[in-house]
Protein backbone atom coordinates (compact mmCIF):
# COMPACT_ATOMS: atom_id res chain seq x y z
CA UNK A 1 0.00 0.00 0.00
CA UNK A 2 0.62 3.50 -0.54
CA UNK A 3 2.07 5.25 2.17
CA UNK A 4 3.89 8.31 1.32
CA UNK A 5 1.79 10.60 -1.52
CA UNK A 6 4.37 13.57 -1.96
CA UNK A 7 2.35 16.27 -3.67
CA UNK A 8 4.43 19.19 -5.32
CA UNK A 9 2.47 22.28 -3.72
CA UNK A 10 2.89 24.59 -6.84
CA UNK A 11 0.85 22.19 -9.22
CA UNK A 12 -0.87 19.31 -7.74
CA UNK A 13 -4.69 19.51 -5.64
CA UNK A 14 -6.20 16.31 -3.77
CA UNK A 15 -8.95 15.44 -6.27
CA UNK A 16 -11.00 14.28 -3.16
CA UNK A 17 -10.48 15.13 0.42
CA UNK A 18 -10.98 11.41 1.75
CA UNK A 19 -7.20 11.16 0.27
CA UNK A 20 -6.09 12.84 3.53
CA UNK A 21 -7.11 10.31 5.80
CA UNK A 22 -5.38 7.47 3.59
CA UNK A 23 -1.90 8.76 2.95
CA UNK A 24 0.55 10.78 4.61
CA UNK A 25 0.88 14.23 2.93
CA UNK A 26 4.66 15.27 2.48
CA UNK A 27 5.41 18.96 1.54
CA UNK A 28 7.73 19.50 -1.14
CA UNK A 29 10.10 21.50 0.63
CA UNK A 30 13.18 22.57 -1.66
CA UNK A 31 14.46 19.35 -2.56
CA UNK A 32 12.74 15.79 -1.94
CA UNK A 33 15.53 14.19 0.27
CA UNK A 34 15.16 17.50 2.74
CA UNK A 35 11.23 16.48 2.62
CA UNK A 36 12.06 12.37 2.84
CA UNK A 37 14.71 13.46 5.98
CA UNK A 38 11.92 14.40 7.66
CA UNK A 39 9.43 11.24 7.40
CA UNK A 40 10.19 9.03 10.13
CA UNK A 41 10.47 5.13 8.87
CA UNK A 42 10.34 6.72 4.61
CA UNK A 43 10.23 3.53 2.57
CA UNK A 44 10.91 4.75 -1.32
CA UNK A 45 9.20 1.46 -2.12
CA UNK A 46 6.26 2.59 -0.56
CA UNK A 47 6.26 6.19 -2.32
CA UNK A 48 4.89 8.15 -4.83
CA UNK A 49 5.58 11.74 -6.30
CA UNK A 50 2.51 13.43 -7.93
CA UNK A 51 4.20 16.29 -10.09
CA UNK A 52 4.78 17.95 -13.58
CA UNK A 53 8.04 19.44 -13.11
CA UNK A 54 10.77 17.47 -14.84
CA UNK A 55 13.47 18.33 -12.05
CA UNK A 56 11.22 16.87 -9.13
CA UNK A 57 10.56 14.11 -11.27
CA UNK A 58 14.43 14.02 -11.86
CA UNK A 59 15.45 13.57 -8.11
CA UNK A 60 12.58 10.97 -7.41
CA UNK A 61 13.76 9.10 -9.64
CA UNK A 62 17.41 9.09 -8.40
CA UNK A 63 15.75 8.22 -5.29
CA UNK A 64 13.58 5.34 -6.98
CA UNK A 65 10.66 7.20 -6.15
CA UNK A 66 7.83 6.21 -8.73
CA UNK A 67 6.36 8.98 -10.26
CA UNK A 68 2.21 10.31 -11.54
CA UNK A 69 2.01 13.10 -14.19
CA UNK A 70 -1.36 12.53 -15.72
CA UNK A 71 -3.89 14.83 -12.96
CA UNK A 72 -6.84 13.39 -14.91
CA UNK A 73 -6.17 10.05 -14.35
CA UNK A 74 -4.54 10.47 -10.73
CA UNK A 75 -7.35 8.59 -9.18
CA UNK A 76 -7.00 5.03 -11.54
CA UNK A 77 -2.83 5.25 -11.31
CA UNK A 78 -3.32 5.30 -7.82
CA UNK A 79 -5.62 2.38 -7.37
CA UNK A 80 -3.18 0.62 -9.71
CA UNK A 81 -0.09 1.42 -8.09
CA UNK A 82 -1.60 0.68 -4.60
CA UNK A 83 -2.49 -2.77 -6.03
CA UNK A 84 0.73 -2.98 -6.83
CA UNK A 85 2.42 -2.29 -3.32
CA UNK A 86 -0.38 -4.10 -1.13
CA UNK A 87 0.74 -4.66 1.99
CA UNK A 88 1.49 -8.24 3.07
CA UNK A 89 0.75 -8.75 6.98
CA UNK A 90 -2.98 -9.28 6.07
CA UNK A 91 -2.97 -12.57 4.50
CA UNK A 92 0.51 -13.16 6.91
CA UNK A 93 -2.32 -12.96 9.82
CA UNK A 94 -4.60 -14.87 8.53
CA UNK A 95 -1.97 -17.75 7.83
CA UNK A 96 -1.21 -17.56 11.68
CA UNK A 97 -4.74 -17.42 12.41
CA UNK A 98 -5.55 -20.70 10.23
CA UNK A 99 -2.33 -22.55 12.07
CA UNK A 100 -2.72 -21.20 15.20
CA UNK A 101 -5.97 -20.04 16.53
CA UNK A 102 -7.72 -21.63 19.58
CA UNK A 103 -10.36 -24.19 19.31
CA UNK A 104 -13.33 -22.55 20.60
CA UNK A 105 -17.11 -23.86 20.24
CA UNK A 106 -18.16 -21.07 18.64
CA UNK A 107 -15.49 -21.01 15.92
CA UNK A 108 -16.42 -24.64 14.75
CA UNK A 109 -19.79 -23.45 12.71
CA UNK A 110 -20.20 -20.21 10.83
CA UNK A 111 -23.97 -20.47 11.76
CA UNK A 112 -24.98 -16.61 11.94
CA UNK A 113 -27.24 -17.44 15.38
CA UNK A 114 -24.09 -18.99 16.83
CA UNK A 115 -21.72 -16.10 15.95
CA UNK A 116 -24.49 -13.92 17.40
CA UNK A 117 -24.95 -15.19 20.65
CA UNK A 118 -20.59 -15.45 21.00
CA UNK A 119 -20.48 -12.11 20.45
CA UNK A 120 -22.88 -10.79 22.55
CA UNK A 121 -21.32 -12.70 25.74
CA UNK A 122 -17.97 -11.90 24.74
CA UNK A 123 -18.53 -8.11 25.14
CA UNK A 124 -16.95 -7.37 28.78
CA UNK A 125 -16.28 -10.77 29.43
CA UNK A 126 -13.34 -12.71 29.09
CA UNK A 127 -13.02 -16.15 26.83
CA UNK A 128 -12.46 -18.64 29.41
CA UNK A 129 -15.65 -17.62 31.60
CA UNK A 130 -17.70 -17.93 28.18
CA UNK A 131 -17.84 -20.98 27.42
CA UNK A 132 -19.57 -22.68 29.67
CA UNK A 133 -21.88 -20.02 29.51
CA UNK A 134 -22.30 -20.43 25.69
CA UNK A 135 -22.27 -24.17 25.46
CA UNK A 136 -25.63 -24.08 28.24
CA UNK A 137 -27.25 -21.41 26.53
CA UNK A 138 -26.80 -23.03 23.33
CA UNK A 139 -28.26 -26.43 24.50
CA UNK A 140 -30.93 -25.04 25.73
CA UNK A 141 -31.62 -22.19 22.89
CA UNK A 142 -30.01 -24.07 19.88
CA UNK A 143 -32.05 -22.28 16.98
CA UNK A 144 -33.42 -18.11 16.86
CA UNK A 145 -36.46 -18.76 16.73
CA UNK A 146 -35.98 -21.23 20.22
CA UNK A 147 -34.56 -18.03 21.77
CA UNK A 148 -37.58 -16.18 19.94
CA UNK A 149 -40.12 -18.75 22.19
CA UNK A 150 -38.76 -18.69 25.50
CA UNK A 151 -40.38 -16.56 28.35
CA UNK A 152 -37.41 -13.60 29.48
CA UNK A 153 -36.88 -15.04 32.59
CA UNK A 154 -35.74 -18.24 32.13
CA UNK A 155 -33.18 -16.51 29.20
CA UNK A 156 -32.48 -14.34 32.07
CA UNK A 157 -32.07 -17.01 34.28
CA UNK A 158 -29.48 -18.84 31.62
CA UNK A 159 -27.81 -15.47 31.39
CA UNK A 160 -27.02 -15.22 34.79
CA UNK A 161 -23.67 -14.36 36.28
CA UNK A 162 -22.42 -13.22 32.67
CA UNK A 163 -24.05 -9.53 33.97
CA UNK A 164 -24.92 -6.83 31.66
CA UNK A 165 -28.57 -8.23 31.27
CA UNK A 166 -29.59 -5.52 28.73
CA UNK A 167 -27.79 -7.81 26.38
CA UNK A 168 -30.18 -10.61 26.96
CA UNK A 169 -33.02 -8.89 27.06
CA UNK A 170 -32.29 -7.72 23.29
CA UNK A 171 -31.04 -11.10 22.38
CA UNK A 172 -34.96 -12.12 23.27
CA UNK A 173 -35.93 -8.80 21.59
CA UNK A 174 -33.99 -9.35 18.47
CA UNK A 175 -34.54 -13.07 18.30
CA UNK A 176 -38.54 -12.58 17.84
CA UNK A 177 -37.65 -9.80 14.92
CA UNK A 178 -35.80 -12.09 13.49
CA UNK A 179 -38.49 -15.02 13.26
CA UNK A 180 -41.15 -12.45 12.76
CA UNK A 181 -39.56 -10.20 9.92
CA UNK A 182 -37.12 -12.57 8.19
CA UNK A 183 -38.51 -16.06 8.61
CA UNK A 184 -35.74 -17.24 11.45
CA UNK A 185 -33.25 -16.66 8.70
CA UNK A 186 -30.51 -14.08 10.04
CA UNK A 187 -30.26 -10.87 7.82
CA UNK A 188 -26.51 -10.60 5.86
CA UNK A 189 -26.00 -6.85 5.51
CA UNK A 190 -24.72 -4.98 8.54
CA UNK A 191 -27.50 -2.80 7.81
CA UNK A 192 -30.44 -5.17 8.36
CA UNK A 193 -28.38 -6.15 11.86
CA UNK A 194 -27.95 -2.98 12.85
CA UNK A 195 -31.60 -2.16 12.60
CA UNK A 196 -31.90 -5.95 15.48
CA UNK A 197 -31.81 -4.62 18.97
CA UNK A 198 -28.37 -4.52 20.68
CA UNK A 199 -26.72 -4.59 17.92
CA UNK A 200 -24.18 -2.08 17.04
CA UNK A 201 -21.56 -1.34 14.70
CA UNK A 202 -19.18 -4.05 15.82
CA UNK A 203 -21.57 -6.70 16.54
CA UNK A 204 -23.15 -6.40 12.84
CA UNK A 205 -19.78 -6.41 11.51
CA UNK A 206 -18.57 -9.33 13.47
CA UNK A 207 -22.00 -11.35 12.26
CA UNK A 208 -21.50 -10.29 8.40
CA UNK A 209 -17.50 -11.12 8.33
CA UNK A 210 -17.37 -13.99 10.38
CA UNK A 211 -20.42 -15.69 9.22
CA UNK A 212 -21.03 -14.35 5.95
CA UNK A 213 -17.77 -13.83 4.48
CA UNK A 214 -18.53 -10.09 4.27
CA UNK A 215 -15.82 -7.44 3.64
CA UNK A 216 -16.74 -5.59 6.44
CA UNK A 217 -14.53 -4.23 9.56
CA UNK A 218 -15.04 -5.28 13.35
CA UNK A 219 -13.07 -2.97 15.78
CA UNK A 220 -13.26 -4.23 19.18
CA UNK A 221 -10.82 -3.12 21.79
CA UNK A 222 -8.28 -6.14 20.17
CA UNK A 223 -8.66 -4.86 17.43
CA UNK A 224 -7.91 -1.17 18.21
CA UNK A 225 -5.20 -2.29 20.06
CA UNK A 226 -3.95 -4.09 17.38
CA UNK A 227 -4.21 -1.57 14.56
CA UNK A 228 -3.02 1.19 17.03
CA UNK A 229 0.28 -0.90 17.66
CA UNK A 230 0.53 -1.56 13.95
CA UNK A 231 0.44 2.04 12.88
CA UNK A 232 1.72 3.90 15.74
CA UNK A 233 -1.38 5.27 16.24
CA UNK A 234 -0.78 8.13 18.85
CA UNK A 235 -4.34 9.00 19.47
CA UNK A 236 -6.85 8.08 22.25
CA UNK A 237 -9.09 5.00 21.20
CA UNK A 238 -11.65 5.71 23.77
CA UNK A 239 -12.98 8.78 21.07
CA UNK A 240 -15.71 8.40 18.31
CA UNK A 241 -13.09 9.57 16.02
CA UNK A 242 -10.19 7.26 16.43
CA UNK A 243 -12.73 4.62 16.64
CA UNK A 244 -14.11 4.99 13.33
CA UNK A 245 -10.59 6.22 11.77
CA UNK A 246 -9.59 2.89 13.05
CA UNK A 247 -12.57 0.88 11.77
CA UNK A 248 -12.19 2.38 8.52
CA UNK A 249 -8.38 1.08 8.43
CA UNK A 250 -9.00 -2.02 9.07
CA UNK A 251 -11.89 -2.39 6.49
CA UNK A 252 -9.18 -1.02 3.89
CA UNK A 253 -7.47 -3.84 4.67
CA UNK A 254 -9.83 -7.24 4.56
CA UNK A 255 -8.78 -9.60 2.08
CA UNK A 256 -12.03 -10.64 0.58
CA UNK A 257 -11.49 -13.74 -0.11
CA UNK A 258 -11.03 -14.36 3.68
CA UNK A 259 -12.77 -11.94 5.71
CA UNK A 260 -13.90 -14.54 8.28
CA UNK A 261 -9.81 -15.24 9.28
CA UNK A 262 -8.82 -12.37 9.33
CA UNK A 263 -11.53 -10.50 11.21
CA UNK A 264 -10.86 -13.61 13.80
CA UNK A 265 -7.42 -13.04 13.17
CA UNK A 266 -7.15 -9.49 14.48
CA UNK A 267 -9.21 -10.67 17.58
CA UNK A 268 -6.92 -13.62 18.03
CA UNK A 269 -3.84 -11.60 17.78
CA UNK A 270 -5.19 -9.21 20.06
CA UNK A 271 -6.08 -11.29 22.53
CA UNK A 272 -3.16 -13.73 23.18
CA UNK A 273 0.04 -11.73 21.13
CA UNK A 274 -0.39 -7.82 20.96
CA UNK A 275 -1.75 -7.99 24.64
CA UNK A 276 -2.28 -4.91 27.25
CA UNK A 277 0.86 -3.66 28.65
CA UNK A 278 3.37 -6.18 27.70
CA UNK A 279 2.65 -7.42 24.10
CA UNK A 280 4.48 -10.44 23.35
CA UNK A 281 6.40 -9.06 20.06
CA UNK A 282 8.67 -12.28 19.92
CA UNK A 283 5.47 -14.42 18.83
CA UNK A 284 3.94 -12.06 16.51
CA UNK A 285 3.49 -12.69 12.91
CA UNK A 286 3.62 -8.89 12.23
CA UNK A 287 6.20 -7.35 13.52
CA UNK A 288 8.42 -7.08 11.05
CA UNK A 289 5.65 -4.84 9.63
CA UNK A 290 4.62 -3.30 13.25
CA UNK A 291 5.61 0.56 13.55
CA UNK A 292 5.14 0.97 17.12
CA UNK A 293 7.62 -2.16 17.91
CA UNK A 294 10.66 -0.57 14.96
CA UNK A 295 9.98 2.49 17.07
CA UNK A 296 9.81 0.96 20.65
CA UNK A 297 7.15 2.30 21.72
CA UNK A 298 4.68 -0.75 21.91
CA UNK A 299 3.47 -0.34 25.73
CA UNK A 300 2.65 2.84 25.33
CA UNK A 301 0.00 2.24 22.91
CA UNK A 302 -2.69 2.37 22.75
CA UNK A 303 -3.47 5.72 24.24
CA UNK A 304 -6.52 5.50 26.22
CA UNK A 305 -7.30 8.60 28.45
CA UNK A 306 -10.33 7.27 30.39
CA UNK A 307 -12.34 10.26 31.89
CA UNK A 308 -15.30 8.69 33.14
CA UNK A 309 -15.51 8.68 37.28
CA UNK A 310 -17.03 5.48 39.30
CA UNK A 311 -19.56 7.15 41.35
CA UNK A 312 -20.08 5.19 44.64
CA UNK A 313 -23.35 4.97 46.19
CA UNK A 314 -24.23 3.54 50.04
CA UNK A 315 -27.09 0.94 49.95
CA UNK A 316 -28.42 -0.54 52.75
CA UNK A 317 -30.11 -3.86 51.75
CA UNK A 318 -32.40 -6.50 53.49
CA UNK A 319 -33.05 -9.76 54.08
CA UNK A 320 -36.85 -10.30 55.41
CA UNK A 321 -37.60 -13.38 56.34
CA UNK A 322 -41.26 -14.70 56.75
CA UNK A 323 -42.57 -18.14 57.27
CA UNK A 324 -39.23 -19.49 55.97
CA UNK A 325 -39.14 -17.52 52.88
CA UNK A 326 -37.18 -14.40 52.00
CA UNK A 327 -39.08 -11.61 50.46
CA UNK A 328 -37.73 -10.61 46.91
CA UNK A 329 -38.36 -7.47 44.98
CA UNK A 330 -38.63 -6.75 41.11
CA UNK A 331 -36.47 -3.58 40.16
CA UNK A 332 -38.30 -1.22 37.77
CA UNK A 333 -37.87 -1.29 34.11
CA UNK A 334 -35.44 0.84 32.89
CA UNK A 335 -33.39 1.85 36.09
CA UNK A 336 -30.27 -0.17 36.66
CA UNK A 337 -30.86 -3.99 36.17
CA UNK A 338 -34.19 -3.03 35.70
CA UNK A 339 -36.11 -6.08 35.22
CA UNK A 340 -34.09 -8.14 37.70
CA UNK A 341 -35.10 -10.10 41.01
CA UNK A 342 -33.08 -7.83 44.52
CA UNK A 343 -32.87 -8.24 48.14
CA UNK A 344 -34.86 -5.29 48.16
CA UNK A 345 -32.47 -1.85 49.90
CA UNK A 346 -33.18 2.09 50.16
CA UNK A 347 -29.94 4.31 49.04
CA UNK A 348 -28.43 5.27 52.31
CA UNK A 349 -28.39 8.86 51.42
CA UNK A 350 -31.99 9.22 50.76
CA UNK A 351 -32.33 8.95 54.75
CA UNK A 352 -35.81 7.34 54.01
CA UNK A 353 -36.70 3.93 55.91
CA UNK A 354 -37.75 1.03 54.43
CA UNK A 355 -41.10 1.64 55.02
CA UNK A 356 -41.46 5.02 53.53
CA UNK A 357 -39.83 3.38 50.42
CA UNK A 358 -42.14 0.75 49.93
CA UNK A 359 -44.97 0.62 52.24
CA UNK A 360 -43.66 -2.39 54.07
CA UNK A 361 -43.76 -3.08 57.66
CA UNK A 362 -40.41 -4.94 58.97
CA UNK A 363 -38.69 -5.31 62.50
CA UNK A 364 -36.20 -6.91 64.67
CA UNK A 365 -33.56 -5.49 62.16
CA UNK A 366 -30.20 -7.33 62.84
CA UNK A 367 -26.42 -6.16 61.09
CA UNK A 368 -24.81 -9.14 59.06
CA UNK A 369 -22.27 -8.06 57.08
CA UNK A 370 -20.94 -5.21 54.12
CA UNK A 371 -20.17 -6.13 50.69
CA UNK A 372 -19.45 -3.90 47.60
CA UNK A 373 -20.14 -4.53 43.79
CA UNK A 374 -18.86 -2.36 40.88
CA UNK A 375 -20.91 -1.63 38.15
CA UNK A 376 -19.15 -0.03 34.73
CA UNK A 377 -19.14 3.20 36.37
CA UNK A 378 -20.81 2.65 39.58
CA UNK A 379 -19.74 0.96 43.03
CA UNK A 380 -22.28 -0.16 44.99
CA UNK A 381 -21.11 -0.03 48.87
CA UNK A 382 -24.06 -2.28 50.59
CA UNK A 383 -24.95 -2.72 54.31
CA UNK A 384 -26.58 -5.94 54.72
CA UNK A 385 -29.09 -6.48 57.17
CA UNK A 386 -31.65 -9.44 58.38
CA UNK A 387 -35.01 -8.72 59.86
CA UNK A 388 -38.52 -10.22 59.64
CA UNK A 389 -42.05 -9.21 58.08
CA UNK A 390 -44.24 -7.16 60.82
CA UNK A 391 -47.44 -7.46 58.83
CA UNK A 392 -49.23 -10.45 58.12
CA UNK A 393 -49.57 -10.54 54.52
CA UNK A 394 -47.06 -10.79 52.48
CA UNK A 395 -46.62 -7.60 49.65
CA UNK A 396 -49.34 -8.34 47.25
CA UNK A 397 -48.56 -7.94 43.28
CA UNK A 398 -45.78 -8.90 40.30
CA UNK A 399 -43.27 -6.73 41.63
CA UNK A 400 -42.81 -8.95 45.09
CA UNK A 401 -42.18 -12.70 45.65
CA UNK A 402 -41.61 -14.85 49.15
CA UNK A 403 -38.99 -17.29 47.78
CA UNK A 404 -38.08 -20.90 50.03
CA UNK A 405 -35.02 -22.11 49.38
CA UNK A 406 -35.98 -23.87 46.45
CA UNK A 407 -37.54 -21.40 44.60
CA UNK A 408 -34.36 -18.98 45.20
CA UNK A 409 -32.89 -21.41 43.23
CA UNK A 410 -34.50 -20.71 40.02
CA UNK A 411 -34.88 -17.14 40.48
CA UNK A 412 -32.30 -14.72 38.26
CA UNK A 413 -30.76 -12.95 40.49
CA UNK A 414 -27.76 -10.48 39.59
CA UNK A 415 -24.13 -11.16 40.94
CA UNK A 416 -24.13 -7.85 42.81
CA UNK A 417 -26.22 -9.85 45.19
CA UNK A 418 -23.91 -12.72 45.76
CA UNK A 419 -23.23 -12.08 49.37
CA UNK A 420 -26.94 -11.47 50.57
CA UNK A 421 -27.79 -14.66 48.22
CA UNK A 422 -25.23 -16.39 50.52
CA UNK A 423 -26.31 -15.19 53.73
CA UNK A 424 -30.00 -16.25 53.09
CA UNK A 425 -29.25 -19.34 52.04
CA UNK A 426 -27.65 -20.23 55.16
CA UNK A 427 -30.56 -18.93 57.17
CA UNK A 428 -33.75 -20.28 54.72
CA UNK A 429 -34.47 -24.12 56.03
Amino acid sequence: MIKYLLLDPHEILLPEPDWERRFLLCPIQTTLADCIQQTAGFSSDAAVLITRDPALAEQAEDLDILVLTEVSSLEQQLADLEAEHMESWPLTLVQWYLKEHRDLPWRRTQDPYAVWISETMLQQTRVEAVISYYNRFMERFPTVQALAAAEIDEVLKYWEGLGYYSRARNLHKAAIQVTEEYGGRFPETVAELRALPGIGPYTAGAIASIAFGAAEPAADGNVLRVLARLYAIGDDILTDHTRKAITRLTGAHIPPQAASAFTQGLMELGALVCIPGHPRCDACPLQAECKSHMLGIEEQLPVRINKTKVRKEERTVYLIFHDHKVLLHRRPEGSLLGGLYEFPGVPAEDGQTFFETFGIRIGDERFLATAQHRFTHILWDMRIYEARLEQEDAPSGADWILADRAQIGQIMLPSAFKKPLELAMQRLT
